[in-house]
């Protein structure tokens, strides 16, 4: 049967808490079949994975994959929707050869996004699954003006989610706010019109939030989870634990563009202002981690200098600053599922479940930094890095 066979004498932290140490993974038809101690061939090809660990496959739950890190702006702003989703294709590619088997695209324009989704439904490409909001929701002038789908007023959010509704999106996304000090963005009542309409549709939220007013309005509004988090206080973080939110905090974002103004010669005054910007994002996840709060990982990855092929760094980063190498990981595949609402196939090692896996040389809860050298990439049983449907 295609993509069937067992792995065996494999260590295999499954996202779901258990960590099952020489076991095996029975694999049918794409699909987990069974999984722990012990041989379990019955007749079916089988794969010696000793010494090897094996994870569930990552979600990033926040990327942009029609952006090209190199210059995210001009990207956005001057080049056709047909390049656009060429660029999507290949980002899309490196994700899923990266070892990410899920994503959640936080909008943009053209609507690109939304047909290289489609695309991946109906097997004309190759990428990991994907989610999208198709295009944000801001205001005039606000952030995003490039690319989001403007509205002022209630009447207004509310006709732009139902227009993304329409178009095929899986959650509606809301810009809150876009610097620590932002407040020209959506109010709290038009997030809620937005939040209303999503929940109408049987679809999830998310907003970019940043300063500590939108992060609040966002919040009080019942938005599901707030992207980058960035300002954060007790009072806030309390509303949050009461609510159930989630947070994606892209640590990434910050870090790689600070680094990229660091090579190219940023005044050492504007250098300065950002580097005190990501120690408050940093002092951010850090008070969110402590409180207990649900922290899935996403990237942000196409913003400045941030690869989509390197985005499992972000978990580096997370470990780096605080989390346990478990919470890092299961921050990348449980939570991140749970987010999303893909749960039932994804997140975790479990019969039932998709066989979506990663495997790697040595154990990524001892060091978390060998989650950038996987050796190979299993996606519904089949080993995309073996198995190119282009090349055989």
């Amino acid at each position: 049967m295609k993509n069937t066979f067992v792995m065996e004498d494999v260590s295999i932290f499954t996202g779901g808490g258990d960590i099952i140490e020489n076991g095996a993974i029975y694999i049918e038809k794409g699909i987990v079949k069974d999984i722990g101690k012990g041989k379990k061939t019955g007749g079916v090809p089988v794969i010696s994975g000793k010494g090897r660990w094996i994870t569930p496959g990552f979600i990033n739950a926040h990327v942009h994959v029609i952006m090209e890190p190199k210059d995210p702006d001009s990207n956005i702003r001057v080049e056709t929707p047909q390049r656009r989703t060429v660029r999507a294709v290949e980002n899309l590619k490196k994700y899923l050869y990266s070892g990410i088997t899920y994503i959640r695209d936080a909008g943009g324009p053209d609507y690109a996004n939304i047909e290289a989704e489609k695309c991946l439904r109906e097997g004309i490409i190759e990428g990991p699954g994907m989610l999208t909001p198709v295009r944000a929701l801001s205001i005039t002038g606000g952030h995003g003006k490039q690319w989001a789908r403007i509205c002022d007023g209630k009447e207004e959010v509310r006709k732009a989610a139902r227009e993304m509704v329409a178009a095929g999106a899986d959650v509606i996304k809301v810009i809150a706010s876009n610097t620590e000090t932002d407040e020209f963005m959506l109010t709290q009542e038009e997030i809620r019109m937005a939040v209303e309409e999503a929940g109408r549709a049987g679809k999830k939220t998310m907003a970019h939030a940043t300063s500590l007013r939108g992060i609040r309005n966002a919040v009080l509004a019942g938005i599901e989870s707030i992207e980058h988090a960035s300002r954060l206080d007790d009072a806030i973080i309390e509303e949050i634990l009461k609510r159930n939110v989630y947070i994606v905090p892209t640590l990434s974002a910050s870090y790689f563009s600070l680094e990229y103004y660091r090579q190219a010669g940023y005044p050492e005054e504007f250098i300065a202002q950002r580097e005190a910007s990501w120690e408050k994002s940093v002092e951010s996840f850090k008070k969110a981690l402590k409180a207990g709060v649900k922290i899935a990982f996403g990237t942000d990855s196409g913003t400045r200098n941030n690869l989509h092929e390197k985005s499992l760094y972000e978990l580096v980063l997370m470990v780096r600053h605080g989390m346990t190498q478990e919470q890092a990981l299961t921050s990348a595949t449980k939570t991140a599922a749970e987010l999303l609402g893909i749960e039932g196939d994804y997140g975790t090692l479990k019969a039932g479940k998709k066989a979506d896996f990663v495997v790697f040389e040595s154990n990524p809860l001892e060091n978390i930094e060998i989650v950038m050298k996987p050796l190979e990439i299993y996606q519904g049983g089949r080993n995309i890095l073996r198995e190119n449907k282009y090349y055989n």
